[in-house]
């Protein structure tokens, strides 16, 4: 247990993981097997095949098994266009179309099996096992696109890629050329991203390349079209007078992308991008800690709660929305950094509504995923399994003291002031109804000092914060004037953004109500000397 800033927090010893579309190891013998889809398999002599092993189908070696007489092989070629797999009954054989070994491209393949073994899948009594054929894409994609539409989607994919990724091929990112257009795809098995920009495709056909690569070659493009094919093993890119070739992955390497789950409502796209800015600010980015690095989002009916905290403050928005079926009731974590890059991204797409996908009825959040959609792109993420704290009882609901300024002004000083203050160190507040006084440092190394004015009302006090924090708190808010509402020095700083209208209370019965707001801004004070 931690007891720091607004919180007390368990760590827990091992972050626990969704398990679901993990990466493959290893592949299990006699399933997965791989043909070409565009050409037939050659039939090829058996020469110098050990029997009982099994080799893994990323190597260019043989497996084979003997099973009473009955022998299985499958073997894989690996080059740009050519996996073939071969059904051996014989030294000399090749995958022929029929209902005995009844093998179609594409399809499911009828496997021998003997059972003395372990059936690697469900098998009938006559040993026969049925085995997915997955097929091998001769990728024909050429196609040609606008530089920045081009630039854009592929920056904006390769953007959650990781910078080390633990299998090569999820640093790719995934071209893939049809008739209704271009879609560019990334995944690392938490997040993935997916954009369709308008494109001529001549060409249909996919494509895996170094994302962060991709992405620094679409910037520096010249502002012309941008033809992009490949042609072997290589992807060529060729805008004006620059011309790239980069190496391609193996697409039938790469992962399939999780199903966006059901739509379960949408709002508009300036207010999703307004409110994930205003409370991602206070998320942590401790993972040890992970139900602190998430955005804390609670469905009901037509009103949405964002909540984020770092234990030393906490954010929280109310929003009205526009649900998919009335009476849906959820509450979710979601990666704060998912929800940030998002809100940044489709809220400057120029598109009118974000939607929120989290299922609807029984299948409401039960997927542990979360998907956000809006102008052609796409984007999902895994939800985190932590529990958020309970946030609702660290808001006051009156204050013994209130102050209103100006917030440009107010930001400009405390710039100035925290110049001198030390890394960590605090920037002092003087509240009283002269004015506030602020200052920070001191004789030793310096001491800075700036008066502003102020409307304020109750106990005069001397608080102290750091000044990131109480930065960042400002510039969320939006507005001309922030209201300050105050208790003791050593309790958290409530910041609200003033209404228009709003006046401070003339009363001073030593008590004054929180004011109702859509945005609130908690902040824990940091400890003065002596």
């Amino acid at each position: 247990m931690y007891n720091c800033g607004l919180l007390w927090v368990s760590r827990p010893s091992v972050p626990r993981r969704e398990n679901y579309a993990q990466p493959r190891t290893s592949y299990p013998p006699f399933i997965n097997v791989l043909v070409p889809s565009k050409q037939p398999a050659i039939s090829s002599t058996l020469a110098g095949v050990s029997t009982g092993s099994t080799t893994p189908i990323t190597t260019t070696e043989i497996s084979l098994k003997e099973k009473d007489k009955k022998q299985v092989l499958w073997m894989t070629r690996r080059s740009a266009h050519t996996r073939r797999a071969f059904l051996a009954g014989s030294a000399v054989t090749g995958l022929r179309q029929g209902p005995s070994n009844g093998l179609q491209w594409g399809s499911d393949a009828l496997l021998l099996w003997s059972g003395s073994d372990p059936a690697p899948q469900s098998c009938g009594p006559s040993g026969a096992v049925r085995g997915h054929v997955e097929p091998m894409e001769l990728a024909n994609l050429k196609f040609r696109v606008a530089r920045d539409d081009f630039s854009d989607g592929v920056s904006w994919v390769a953007r959650n890629l990781p910078s080390r990724p633990a299998v090569p091929v999820l640093g790719g990112v995934l071209l893939d050329a049809t008739e209704s257009g271009l879609t560019i795809s990334g995944f690392d098995y938490e997040t993935s991203a997916q954009i369709t920009v308008p494109a001529e495709i001549a060409g249909v056909g996919r494509a895996l390349v170094s994302g962060r690569l991709l992405a620094d070659i679409t910037k520096a493009l010249p502002a012309r079209p941008v033809d992009v094919d490949v042609d072997g093993a290589r992807v060529h890119i060729i805008c004006g007078n620059a011309k790239f070739s980069l190496p391609t992955m193996p697409v039938e390497d790469y992962p399939q992308l999780p199903t966006v789950p059901e739509v379960t409502g949408s709002l508009p796209a300036e207010v999703f991008t307004e409110s994930i800015a205003q409370v991602a600010v206070a998320a942590g980015k401790d993972d040890t800690l992970p139900m602190l690095t998430g955005i804390r989002v609670e469905i009901s009916g037509d009103a949405v709660v964002l909540a984020a905290t770092d234990r030393f403050r906490l954010a929280v928005r109310t929003i009205e929305w526009t649900p998919e079926a009335s009476g849906t009731e959820t509450s979710v974590l979601v990666p704060a950094k998912t929800l940030s890059e998002a809100g940044k991204t489709l809220g400057g797409a120029g598109n009118a509504t974000v939607k929120l996908a989290l299922g609807t009825g029984a299948s409401l959040a039960s997927e542990g995923l979360i998907g956000v959609l809006g102008s052609g792109r796409r984007t999902t993420s895994r939800l985190l399994d932590a529990e958020f704290p309970k946030f609702r009882q660290l808001l006051p609901t009156s204050h013994t003291a209130l102050a209103v300024v100006e917030i440009a002004p107010l930001v400009d000083a405390i710039k100035r002031v925290a110049l001198l203050a030390e890394r960590g160190a605090q920037v002092r507040m003087d509240f009283s109804e002269d004015g506030l006084q602020l200052s920070a440092g001191g004789d030793d190394a310096g001491k800075a000092e700036e008066s502003l004015p102020v409307e304020f009302v109750g106990t005069p006090l001397v608080i102290a914060f750091n000044p990131t924090y109480l930065l960042d708190g400002l510039n969320a808010l939006h507005t001309e004037k922030v209201v300050l509402g105050f208790t003791l020095p050593s309790r958290p700083a409530v910041l609200q953004p003033a209404p228009a209208d709003f006046e401070v209370p003339s009363e001073a019965d030593g008590s004054y109500p929180a004011i109702d707001s859509q945005y609130t801004y908690l902040l824990m004070p940091v400890r003065l000397p002596g």
